[in-house]
């Protein structure tokens, strides 16, 4: 190792040692919000057998006949191989665990090696919020982040419910004070420092700051007006500091190390980092910090640019990030969005807050203002090694490249939305698949590998599972559709595909799909040394090549929610569906395709609604 590497590791591990560890079974109770946990059913493991035959069922229509007949008989050999002995280590891990499936799908982002773009998810807010500028509207927004925070702290956030019954809630204490730390040994922790944070971080022009913004005491200290006062003062010191956003200095480009550049980078950085003081300083505020504000110096953004900018960032911005925490983003016209980190966060619970202090969420918790000395701006300096100022005009060139090559296309369809779908007795969510899988059909001329994601949170522990819409009944009813001439025989083509979609979307809701369990026999059998013959076919790898990856998530006032495509030929579609119309985000590594995709797709859900007419 290099002189000092293991001095520099001891100062680290103390740091992470330090912490209470991973993330917890269960937040503390707090008061109502978390009431119904222990009456939550357990997420059912679905049998084997069920398994397999619902992979067979969406993995065949996509593979010629003799990729068919080699899928059926690697099912064939798993299930006479290890197979049964995996499946009961698995039954016998879900004795002793609340969810079977919650640490293996949280390790595919702590364990994930690559860059933080490609996991975290991000919404664009409508324009017209509160505020006249940048620092006006992120005080607004500031301001009902701590009365949602305090709502969550003290218990008195009724629990979101459904007509079937609770949803599980234990996310929603680590919206704040949540952080992914890298470490050393692989797979990075997730930590909540819910109880003892008390102030934000504000970045602004790649520079960090110190606010805080409650008393010892966890009282609100910081009143909107004094948040507008601070942010103001940010922004103008960054900008004396960093008069080119475009044109950053070491100091400033710092946040990009837990951004462009891989796990493996920033792991090594933080190690270096974490032995000088000062260092050590700003990753702790970082990392305890309630939540992130970061103040873009751009303007007049397209819904296209904002999207992108949300997403990676822009010439000036892309420094602006720190992606191992959720943040609110917001431009000097008072433009914004939310950009998160997706370990411990998922998109029903970041719509479901983000959407209420977004409209001024008020928990009635007053303003201690004789505590509001303590909120003063605090600047955080950095002492850089020579190794990681020369890293860092490498990374900040491929953030910029990877911003200005993707695809992102964004669509705003207001001839009709889910008043209309339901008026032809089709359900929205299923409509809209289906008019996403037609369009990819006519773009490409085969079937896409699809990924719906499907919320689970109606069991104890619940994330989202998934949905893979495809089936011989899909397959055979896109591959006809276009050629059908009659009225009847599209509608009854179309119903056909909605149905089936509907009918895999239930069985996921119901954790009756195959994906979870699967991912969790990979793990087993990684860990146990055992096979899994499905995975070492050619049509295991065709299947997870994701052509299509979509998610229905959003209400106002969120716009858009976004993401990075699945794969190099695969389109990212986040969308959500309003009375009167529907709202897309669109993303492919080829700008080109991303643009045909809103073109086909537009022309798409125009001819289905004269076909219904």
């Amino acid at each position: 190792k290099p002189i000092g590497m293991a001095a520099m590791e001891q100062a680290s591990a103390v740091y992470q040692d330090s912490l209470v560890g991973v993330v917890p079974s269960d937040p503390p109770t707090r008061g109502l919000t978390l009431q119904h946990q222990d009456s939550l059913p357990k997420m059912p493991i679905p049998a084997l057998e069920h398994c397999c035959d619902r992979y067979l069922s969406a993995v065949l229509p996509l593979l010629s006949a003799e990729e068919k007949d080699g899928a059926r008989a690697s099912v064939e050999a798993f299930l006479k191989g290890d197979g049964p002995s995996l499946y009961e280590a698995l039954q016998a891990m879900d004795k002793d665990k609340p969810n079977y499936i919650e640490d293996f799908y949280r390790e595919i982002y702590t364990g994930a090696g690559y860059s933080s773009y490609s996991l975290n998810p991000n919404f664009v807010l409508d324009c017209g919020l509160p505020g006249d500028d940048g620092a006006s509207t992120a005080a607004f927004l500031a301001a009902s982040s701590l009365q949602y925070f305090m709502s969550i702290q003290t218990g008195k956030m009724e629990p979101l419910m459904t007509r079937k019954g609770a949803l599980d809630m234990r996310q929603f204490p680590w919206i704040f004070g949540s952080a992914r730390i890298s470490t050393s040994g692989g797979v990075d922790l997730s930590h909540s420092f819910l109880d003892s944070s008390n102030h934000i971080a504000v970045l602004c022009r790649g520079l960090v700051y110190k606010l805080q913004v409650l008393s010892e005491g966890k009282a609100i200290i910081a009143s909107q007006a004094l948040l507008a006062e601070r942010f103001a003062q940010i922004q103008a010191h960054a900008a004396a500091a960093v008069p080119d956003a475009a044109s950053p200095t070491p100091e400033a480009s710092m946040p990009l190390l837990t951004t462009a550049g891989d796990r493996g980078i920033w792991e090594q950085a933080r190690i270096r980092l974490m032995a000088d003081p000062a260092n050590a300083e700003v990753l702790a505020t970082v990392d305890e910090a309630l939540f992130l504000v970061s103040l873009d110096a751009v303007t007049e953004l397209s819904p296209e640019d904002m999207e992108r900018n949300v997403l990676y960032g822009l010439p000036g911005t892309v420094q602006n990030r720190w992606l191992d925490k959720w943040a609110w983003i917001v431009c000097e016209d008072g433009h914004s969005g939310v950009n998160w980190e997706h370990s411990m966060l998922d998109g029903h619970t970041m719509m479901e807050s983000v959407a209420a202090i977004a409209k001024g969420y008020d928990g009635g918790f007053a303003v201690d203002d004789s505590g509001s000395s303590a909120c003063v701006m605090q600047p955080l300096v950095w002492n850089l090694d020579d190794e990681t100022t020369q890293a860092l005009p490498a990374i900040h060139t491929k953030s910029l490249d990877l911003s200005n090559g993707i695809g992102v296309e964004v669509l705003e369809y207001a001839a009709y939305g889910s008043s209309f779908v339901k008026s032809t007795k089709n359900s929205p969510d299923g409509f809209l698949q289906a008019a996403m899988t037609l369009t990819y059909f006519s773009l490409r001329g085969t079937l896409c590998a699809p990924y719906e994601s499907v919320l689970a949170k109606s069991f104890k522990h619940g994330r989202v599972t998934v949905a893979r819409n495809m089936s011989e009944v899909i397959g055979d009813s896109v591959k006809t559709f276009d050629t059908l001439a009659g009225k009847e025989e599209k509608q009854a083509a179309f119903r056909q595909i909605v149905e089936e979609v509907v009918g895999r979307c239930r069985e996921a809701a119901s954790a009756q799909e195959f994906d979870r369990p699967f991912l969790a026999l990979r793990k087993l059998a990684a860990m146990e040394g055992k096979r899994m013959e499905i995975c070492e076919h050619a049509a295991w790898a065709r299947f997870n090549d994701l052509d299509l990856c979509t998610s229905h998530c959003g209400k106002p006032p969120i716009r858009f929610f976004g993401y990075e495509a699945p794969a190099a030929d695969g389109f990212g579609v986040g969308y959500h569906a309003l009375a009167d119309s529907v709202n897309f985000c669109i993303t492919h590594f080829d700008k080109e395709q991303a643009a045909a995709f809103k073109a086909a797709l537009q022309a798409r859900l125009a001819e289905l609604q004269e076909l219904f007419s």
